[in-house]
């Protein structure tokens, strides 16, 4: 057998495996003699079965396992064992020309880690959103809280600003008023109270009563079509919100809380550990973003398919373990590589970080975070530690992934400078 390794690419080499006839035969003879003994064949003793009829039957299928098995073995000597290679991702083999009889060709492609070398950051810049939770910010979350909690009364008056109005809804015909077969929806609520309720509708059913009938039109879909409407109108509801005191209070909240001033001060806690977790993501990715455009790492194309893969297999398990009818899975890894190839960029960075600074997650580490899910939860970090390790063991290298990607950040927030700026609402 002979073998060649090729260098294709900085990130990329090529493995060249050779093997003629003789040498195979005698490979596939080895394994014909080794399933003889498990062969039954009527009119022979179990195990004696001629090996001409063995090879017969079975040749060509053990002789392709053979050549798969010679090729996986010859990788791992090369390639695998060898000091020279760092191997990222999966190998490919990019042609396999092989009959049984004859000789063997296979050419496997693979990926090794390139060199990474960390830019220099001093003077590098990135920008921190800030954001303080305002008494308004507060004042509407609670009552959004208030809406949830309504309820609704039907009446016989006129429908007022604030009310629900519930209809069976017949789209007609725009030239000729006629209705539209197959185009009727029953019990289609408007809220007269909200601001995405077209106007039009919104001015029709004001001030009806149940069996009024009125017609509007509705502009809609994506080029802004108008559509003509009868309305029929079922029910009309009053909203009535509850007052904002402290059974509300301890009512929203399921006890949590006992006063509704203690639901403001909760309420503005959960807005800030909200708001911080949005802003530090949006610093995370604007960091990550900031790296790679500094680093022009090659990447083997085997590490960019493996984020693919596991993006395609996230989504089939968020759908019941497989994928719908109608996804294309070419089309998805084409438009989605770029990004796949940034991130197996950034995690290349993150790793030559991790190796330069010595960056380790250790037990205080684990301690400190167990400790902080306690006083979130109420209880005692190691209750909720060994609550982990009873149940959710593998949970734990996922939390000592987090660790170790928490302190990369912290080590990059002190190589750049950084410039805060108070978060702008786009929609003002």
């Amino acid at each position: 057998m002979e073998t060649s390794i090729t260098k294709l690419s900085p990130v990329e080499y090529e493995l060249d495996i050779r093997a003629n006839r003789d040498a195979l035969e005698e490979r596939i003879d080895q394994a014909l003699r080794k399933i003889r003994p498990s062969i039954q064949m009527k009119g022979f003793r179990p195990g004696k079965v001629p090996m001409g009829m063995v090879k017969r039957l079975h040749g060509q299928a053990v002789a392709y396992e053979v050549v798969d098995q010679l090729i996986q073995e010859t990788y791992k000597a090369e390639v695998l064992d060898s000091p020279e290679h760092d191997v990222l991702g999966q190998p490919t083999i990019m042609k396999l020309d092989y009959e049984p009889d004859g000789d063997l060709r296979a050419l496997v492609q693979f990926g090794v880690r390139p060199d990474v070398v960390l830019a220099n950051l001093s003077g590098e810049k990135i920008t921190r959103l800030t954001h303080e939770v305002t008494d308004e910010e507060v004042e509407s979350e609670i009552e959004n809280l208030r809406a949830r909690a309504a309820s609704f009364d039907a009446h016989d008056q006129p429908a007022g600003e604030d009310d629900f109005v519930v209809v069976d809804l017949q789209q007609l015909d725009m030239k000729t008023g006629t209705p539209l077969v197959g185009a009727k929806q029953e019990g289609v609520a408007f809220y007269l109270g909200s601001d995405e309720i077209d106007q039009q509708a919104k001015n029709a059913l004001t001030g009806t009563t149940v069996g009024d009938l009125v017609k509007f039109n509705i502009v809609q879909d994506e080029h802004d079509h108008e559509h003509r409407y009868e309305a029929t109108v079922t029910v009309v509801q009053r909203r009535t919100l509850p007052e904002a005191d402290d059974a509300f209070a301890s009512e929203a909240t399921g006890g949590r809380v006992e006063t509704f001033a203690e639901l403001k001060t909760d309420i503005a806690k959960q807005m800030r550990r909200q708001w911080d977790r949005v802003l530090r993501d949006k610093l995370e990715d604007d960091l990550v973003r900031h790296l790679v455009d500094l680093h022009q790492i090659d990447v083997p194309p085997s590490v960019v398919d493996l984020y693919l893969d596991s993006q395609i297999d996230d989504l089939a398990r968020r759908n019941e373990g497989k994928l719908p009818e109608d996804f294309d899975v070419e089309y998805f890894k084409d438009q989605n590589r770029d990004e796949a190839e940034r991130m197996a960029r950034w995690m290349l960075i993150r790793d030559q970080i991790i190796n330069q600074n010595e960056i380790a997650v250790e037990s205080d580490d684990l301690d400190e975070a167990f400790s902080d899910m306690g006083r979130e939860e109420e209880d005692s970090g190691e209750s909720i530690r060994k609550t982990f390790e009873k149940h959710y063991p593998n949970m734990i290298p996922q939390m000592e992934r987090r660790l170790e990607n928490k302190k990369v950040f912290e080590w990059l927030l002190e190589q750049f400078e950084i410039e805060d700026q108070v978060w702008q609402d786009d929609r003002d």
